[in-house]
């Protein structure tokens, strides 16, 4: 009768635990470390409205205008596959790497910290605007690049472009 008692208790507790786990509140994964970033993309690309941006509707944004917002770090903008237009002008970025980001065509980049830049798989990039950053500015391209082959390219005159 006492081992009963203790299965029962255990079936109790057991299945007590499970209900809990179930209706414990939804923890996002924190794929954007930025505050200013994440807070930009909860309010204008939470397209299911639970109140969580989420790397599913990372993937369907298409444009992305931060310019002048305050932005430190782009870290998870990878997770924007679709992504074809990039306006971060005139924030306090220090490194980009949006080589993951390949139907890109626009990107704008002037006036912020960086030191390097990606661009090694971009190979839709029609149009790149990075001004105003650091005079040595690293910019990493593909085999073959070409910067007259874009439609608009504006680098500072130091920039080094590395083939990745």
């Amino acid at each position: 009768m006492g081992a009963r008692l203790y299965i029962a208790a255990f079936l109790v507790f057991a299945a007590a635990g499970c209900v809990r786990k179930e209706t414990l509140p939804y923890t996002p994964d924190p794929f954007i470390a930025d505050p200013v970033f994440m807070a930009y993309c909860q309010a204008d690309f939470d397209f299911n409205g639970d109140g969580y941006f989420s790397k599913v509707e990372a993937a369907k944004v298409t444009g992305i205008d931060l310019g002048n917002a305050g932005v430190e770090s782009l870290e998870g903008i990878h997770c924007f596959t679709a992504l074809r237009s990039l306006d971060v002008a005139a924030n306090s970025i220090e490194e980009m790497n949006i080589s993951a980001n390949t139907k890109l065509t626009l990107l704008e980049c002037a006036d912020n910290l960086l030191m390097v830049l990606d661009i090694s798989r971009n190979t839709s990039l029609m149009s790149l605007s990075c001004r105003g950053n650091a005079d040595d500015l690293v910019i990493y391209v593909r085999p073959g690049f070409d910067s007259d082959a874009l439609s608009y390219c504006s680098v500072p005159d130091n920039a080094v472009f590395e083939v990745k």
